[in-house]
């Protein structure tokens, strides 16, 4: 059976590796959508053909459709091109890998137009989670993680019954601050924070996951995501990138999906969301130890040993309500102008 996907934020990381998935896997494109990077969507709109392509910004857009006269795609531009782009009727699923809060209305638009989501933008449930699930639940669509971290604690939970989960384990790599004492990080360089151990990421998500604030985000998508309270998600610190995350279950049993660093498969499953789990037995959760290419530990272990707090994981975690949330997303606006500074 022939697929039809949108693909928004289709020039970024998520959005070329949906496309190399959708190529791969003979599914057609119905709409992409770009904030200003034509060079890229061009080719794209020459490779996929999709009947929409939307830019965010407006000059750009003007210059696409130029570009791109010769084909049988229409250029919309615009704030709200995205927007539009999500609700074109020929897409069964809308990959949703715009970055920001511009990605909330996206989203709530393709909901509403009866689509299933597969979801990479973090702020949409942080945001407006509570909103995001009545609105699924309404149109009676699917709502699939794409983030590494969740598309893993998706998978693992893939046959689980009701009741028999006791805490899902959120792995974090620790970033580059990992193990720092007060003394080396007020030394620390932009460039210095910018070397994530593991990935090669963009400067904002660089930071954001050496301060633990993006880990703080993914606690708050984990708690609507999969219905949990936050008190029954562990952030856990695995240095090697290896596990992407894991559930502990109530007979003492711990599934982790262990793809490694492969960046496709978390894009990959939220198309195929009956997909077979790559699940490991990781023994008890509190045995999650040592062995030379897998280690786990606490994220506030640091603090005894260096003084060192992170500081934007506890405003996160703090209280699962509006209140503690909503103080969440002052930090991260707060934070996003210190990054500027700081760089």
């Amino acid at each position: 059976m022939e697929r039809t996907i949108s693909v928004l934020g289709s020039t970024g990381s998520i959005g070329t590796q949906t496309l190399d998935i959708a190529e791969r896997n003979g599914y057609k494109i119905s709409a992409l959508s770009a904030n200003k990077n034509i060079t890229l969507l061009e080719q794209q709109i020459r490779k996929f053909h999709p009947h929409i392509a939307a830019v965010s910004d407006e000059a750009a857009g003007k210059q696409l459709k130029t570009a791109v006269g010769d084909t049988g795609t229409h250029v919309i531009y615009g704030a709200d091109a995205a927007v539009f782009a999500a609700a074109e009727p020929g897409a069964g699923t809308v990959v949703n890998a715009i970055v920001g809060i511009a990605g909330l209305k996206p989203t709530i638009a393709a909901i509403e137009s009866g689509k299933d989501i597969a979801l990479a933008n973090k702020e949409t449930l942080v945001t407006a989670g509570a909103l995001v699930k009545r609105a699924v639940a309404l149109k009676n669509v699917r709502l699939l993680p794409v983030d590494s971290e969740h598309s893993a604690i998706f998978q693992c939970l893939q046959g689980v019954p009701k009741g028999a989960l006791k805490r899902i384990l959120l792995t974090a790599s620790g970033g580059p601050f990992f193990g720092k004492s007060t003394g080396e990080l007020s030394k620390m360089t932009p460039k210095e924070a910018l070397r994530h151990p593991n990935w090669s990421m963009g400067a904002k998500i660089t930071i954001d996951s050496a301060t633990l604030m993006n880990k703080g985000l993914e606690v708050i998508e984990a708690v609507h995501l999969f219905d949990v309270l936050p008190d029954d998600i562990t952030v856990v610190v695995h240095r090697q990138s290896i596990v992407h995350s894991a559930v502990e279950l109530a007979d003492g049993a711990v599934d982790g999906d262990g793809r490694g660093r492969r960046g496709d498969c978390p894009a990959g499953n939220a198309r195929h969301a009956s997909a077979d789990t790559v699940c490991a037995d990781l023994s008890r959760a509190d045995g999650l130890s040592g062995g030379k290419t897998r280690s786990f530990q606490g994220w506030d272990n640091d603090i005894r040993k260096t003084g060192y707090r992170y500081l934007c994981l506890p405003a996160c975690l703090y209280r699962g309500d509006k209140a503690g949330w909503t103080e969440a997303c002052r930090r991260k606006r707060r934070k996003r102008g210190g990054c500027k500074a700081f760089s």
